[in-house]
């Protein structure tokens, strides 16, 4: 399997990018040999936050087109719906999908989402 990084789905996602005809003739190449990980995701996702971008098409698009660790397609759209409904920071967003419904944090945002907050100040 060959570790597709960040870059990669940015320049193959956005048809605008200089570098996107060369990450589709690179995916053409390797598509049944991709693997990514939650990294790309939270970087990604991060992305959205800052560009103004939908996270749930943009986290669709990857999990359509690559193997996915450390996050499960479930667990990275609920965090995406956290980012747009909720209002959650991305990295809030990832601790909270993550979490299993319960997180010991002073964070009073968790408060927005259906997560038990342990150690309410």
């Amino acid at each position: 399997m060959v570790y597709a990084d960040t870059n990669f789905f940015i320049s193959f996602l956005n048809k605008d990018d200089s570098l996107h005809a060369e990450a589709q003739r690179i995916y053409t190449k390797y598509k049944n040999n991709l693997d990514t990980s939650l990294l790309t995701i939270a970087e990604l996702l991060v992305g959205c936050e800052k560009r103004g971008l939908d996270p749930e098409i943009i986290v669709s698009s990857v999990f359509q087109i690559v193997n996915v660790f450390g996050i499960t397609l479930e667990q990275a759209l609920r965090a995406s719906h956290y980012m747009k409904e909720k209002k959650l920071s991305a990295i809030d967003a990832l601790h909270a999908s993550l979490s299993n419904f319960e997180i010991i944090s002073s964070d009073k945002d968790f408060d927005k989402v259906d997560v038990n907050r342990i150690w309410n100040n």
